[in-house]
């Protein structure tokens, strides 16, 4: 298939290829996770931290395509950016592309024209997690899925933190000291805050955040269930207006307030994503949890204003992580889903913080 290739590249190409030499190459304890609807919309700067990663600092990179017709390409420009390092195959950890479809994981695991956006997304989350697995026990010391570090990427984003930052952080997640189990980017974009002209930096991703310890961020008008809870701070659940009394500007403004107070620079929250989320293993490998919805929750999102669970009513109190969706696609937020379990799972000892000093920048808008 590739005799009109150098046999250097045949080789390299042997090994990205076949599953059983890339589980012979050394252990690896830190992978960078991630779907690419489109491999040519990917930053070069992002591409290039990830591929620096991968040799200088032996991370190991999983991606899932949506179009197995860009594989090749993505490989090649792989293999290209080993010789601009003068890194040779050995030198870096495993990169692993697959195709969508190529990890279904069981009869009930299908995509359908009909499927929403999130639901579509959750179950290739849990696909590449459940492929991931394999990967990373394979490559990891003794007790893997309990010692190493995820790193869950969104690859359309135009730029996210330096590499050196990333390491930095999946050090502290290696230390059982650290008081945090996952720690998410300050995914951001620049917009027009209350001042007329005048651009700041607003925190982008308010339907994956919950601030500590149950305050959804997203505003009324667009969740599913158009009530706060009396679990709920007011004052930090996004004004419906875009530029009223609480903005995205001011979300960001107060996770770096309170990252301010703490030694580690971080604000916790109940859940949150920003584009980039490094997780310890133990967590993200959780077998009791999913991206994916239980059906129980499922019946109640069909149901809503009749289940006593909800709490419907403005000051009501919510029980069901249903209170989380939007009233576009119906349902929460994949990552909500899963953090929600993870506390549920550990009886509230998972801790996720958002990192304000890291940043992923969602637009080119500066």
């Amino acid at each position: 298939m590739y005799s009109d290739k150098p046999q250097e590249h045949r080789d390299m190409m042997g090994i990205l290829h076949k599953q059983e030499e890339i589980l012979e190459s050394p252990s690896v304890d830190t992978w960078i996770v991630g779907m690419a609807l489109d491999i040519h919309r990917i930053h070069e700067s992002v591409k290039e931290t990830i591929f620096q990663l991968n040799c200088d600092h032996q991370v190991g990179v999983h991606i899932m395509t949506h179009h197995k017709d860009q594989i090749e390409a993505l490989r090649d420009e792989y293999l290209q950016s080993l010789k601009e390092f003068r890194k040779k195959s050995n030198d870096c950890a495993p990169f692993v592309i697959v195709h969508e479809q190529d990890l279904q994981m069981h009869a009930r695991d299908t995509l359908t024209a009909e499927i929403n956006r999130i639901d579509r997304i959750s179950i290739l989350r849990d696909r590449q997690r459940h492929s991931l697995f394999k990967y990373f026990s394979k490559h990891s010391n003794n007790n893997a899925a309990n010692k190493g570090v995820i790193i869950l990427l969104d690859f359309d984003l135009f730029a996210i933190p330096p590499k050196d930052d990333l390491v930095i952080q999946s050090s502290l997640l290696k230390d059982l000291n650290y008081p945090h189990d996952a720690v998410c980017a300050a995914g951001i974009t620049m917009s027009i805050g209350r001042e007329k002209g005048i651009k700041e930096p607003f925190y982008y991703d308010t339907f994956a955040l919950a601030f500590y310890p149950d305050t959804f961020s997203h505003p009324l008008k667009r969740r599913l269930i158009p009530y706060s809870y009396s679990s709920e701070d007011r004052k930090l659940i996004r004004s419906d207006d875009q530029r009223g009394n609480f903005t995205q500007g001011d979300i960001y403004r107060h996770l770096e307030l309170e990252a301010s107070k703490v030694k580690t620079g971080t604000s916790r929250v109940k859940s949150c994503f920003g584009g980039l989320a490094m997780y310890r293993s133990s967590a993200y490998f959780e077998e009791h949890c999913a991206y994916e919805l239980q059906s129980s929750i499922l019946e109640q999102l069909d149901d809503w204003d009749n289940s006593s669970l909800l709490g419907t009513g403005n000051g009501g109190h919510g029980k069901s992580i249903a209170r989380y969706a939007n009233s576009k696609e119906k349902r929460p937020c994949e990552h909500v889903v899963l953090h929600d379990c993870l506390a549920t799972t550990t009886m509230g000892k998972f801790s996720i913080a958002v990192n304000p000093s890291l940043k992923t920048l969602w637009k080119r808008d500066f």
